[in-house]
C-alpha cells in the first residue's frame, strides 16, 4: 500500500486537502474524522498514515490524477467533507473556491455539487450528470 502512495503522490495531497478543509472552520468534527477514515480506507491507507500526515507541517505541492473520473472523485470527496458535519461553513466554501480553481472547475460548481449530494445522488450519478455538461468538466 505504501508503494501506491509513492506511485500516486496526489493521494497524499488529497488526504492533506481533506484534513485542511475539515479544520478550516476551526473545528475538526468527529463526523469529518470518520469520513476521512472512510476515504483513507478507500485508497488503502491506514489510520496511522492519516495521523502522520496530519502531523506534517510541510507544504505539499498540488497534484491531481490525470484521469477525469479520478479527479472528479477527489472533488466529490471534498464536497462530501463540507457536508460531513451537517454544517456548511463559509470558510469551507472559501477553501472549495480555491480548490475549484485548481481543479479547473467554475466556482458555482461548488453549490451544484453540494445540492446534488444533499439530494442523495451517488458519485456515479453526479459524475454522469456533470460530465454531460461540458461547461463543468
Amino acid at each position: 500500500m505504501l508503494f501506491n502512495i509513492f506511485k500516486r503522490p496526489h493521494t497524499k495531497h488529497h488526504i492533506k486537502n481533506l484534513l485542511e478543509l475539515a479544520k478550516s472552520d476551526g473545528f475538526f468534527h468527529m463526523n469529518e474524522y470518520e469520513f476521512l477514515l472512510v476515504v483513507a480506507r478507500k485508497y488503502g491507507l491506514s489510520t496511522s498514515f492519516i495521523h502522520n500526515v496530519s502531523q506534517e507541517n510541510t507544504k505539499q505541492g498540488f497534484s491531481l490524477p490525470k484521469k477525469e473520473s479520478e479527479k472528479f472523485r477527489y472533488w466529490y470527496d471534498l464536497i462530501s467533507m463540507v457536508l460531513a458535519d451537517n454544517v456548511v461553513h463559509q470558510k469551507e466554501i472559501e477553501f472549495c473556491e480555491e480548490m475549484a480553481q485548481k481543479f479547473g472547475y467554475p466556482s458555482h460548481f461548488i453549490h451544484h455539487t453540494i445540492s446534488s449530494i444533499q439530494a442523495g445522488q451517488s458519485f456515479e450519478d453526479v459524475y454522469q450528470t456533470f460530465s454531460q455538461e461540458k461547461s463543468f468538466i
